[in-house]
């Protein structure tokens, strides 16, 4: 598994985020995306399979990170977002 830089989507950013942002004066960004790359020989990607990975690895990968940028950013701990297993199927099926 690797999980890559956080990185911005297309959407757009909320009017509550300030339009430049610092981190210890240097430039940064608002991410809004994490992309998580499981490398195995093969997936079961059939037409009506569950996901594979499951998407309750998915979440814990997300989290595992998410609590371990948390703890070097000093952010407060709680809950993260999981990972709706119909909006990866779409992302998987979409690309």
């Amino acid at each position: 598994m690797v999980v890559e830089v956080p990185a911005r989507s297309d959407r757009p950013i909320s009017p509550d985020v300030p339009e430049h942002i610092f981190l210890n004066g240097k430039p940064a960004i608002v991410a809004d995306v994490l992309t998580v790359s499981f490398r195995r020989g093969s997936f079961n990607r059939q037409a009506l399979s569950d996901i594979d990975p499951p998407v309750s690895k998915i979440n814990a990968a997300i989290n595992s990170f998410l609590e371990r940028l948390k703890f070097v950013a000093r952010a407060p701990p709680g809950p993260t977002n999981p990972v709706s297993s119909v909006s990866l199927a779409s992302q998987l099926l979409d690309g």
